[in-house]
């Protein structure tokens, strides 16, 4: 129903006719049409972009090896927001709240590989900020493709962002290879745990 019409004219009425249900009933789980649009498209989103499966024991994440996990969990992902593309734009657009979005970064940055970015970032709080920075980013680059790009197909959005992933994760593990073995002047940004 959100993909071929405006929230604004969508009742509740409507709704529950279409459901099958009562209007208490509506009443019981959603406020209005605006809450009832955002666990709807987090609904849809949990079984687009499912938590990752856990690495095997043993298995070495070298950069190439998050890049090939990042693909395979992020195209069908993009696949399926380009597919429902009318519809979250028009939960974005229409019952978006900053709540909404805050809850949509904590949503991606609970689906990052988590095996990547503890052997990334170090400590379990520093883990936590960088894959926090990482989901916004990633959040942010996925609206503006779902607004504004309607060239660049899936797996051209799964590349881009495996790519950024992966360079950054081997980025860091090689800085910190690096600066182990040559013993290098501290950083400047030591007040990062």
């Amino acid at each position: 129903m959100i993909e071929t019409t405006p929230l604004a004219d969508i009742s509740i009425t409507r709704v529950v006719s279409e459901a099958g249900v009562t209007r208490p009933t509506f009443y019981q789980q959603f406020p209005d049409i605006l809450a009832a649009a955002r666990v709807a498209a987090f609904r849809r989103l949990e079984t687009a972009f499912p938590f990752p499966k856990p690495l095997l024991p043993g298995t070495v994440l070298t950069t190439e090896r998050v890049r090939d996990c990042i693909v395979k969990q992020a195209e069908p992902l993009f696949e399926h927001l380009a597919a429902h593309r009318a519809f979250y734009v028009s939960v974005m657009d229409e019952a978006g709240t900053a709540g909404f979005f805050d809850e949509l970064i904590d949503f991606t940055a609970a689906r990052l590989l988590p095996e990547a970015m503890a052997a990334s970032a170090g400590s379990p709080e520093r883990v936590a900020i960088t894959t926090k920075f990482f989901a916004g980013g990633l959040t942010w680059l996925t609206i503006r493709w779902l607004r504004d790009d309607t060239t660049s197909s899936a797996a051209v959005m799964s590349r881009q962002v495996a790519d950024l992933v992966a360079n950054f994760i081997g980025g860091v593990v090689s800085a910190e290879s690096d600066q182990a073995s040559q013993q290098t002047a501290p950083c400047r940004h030591e007040e990062f745990p």
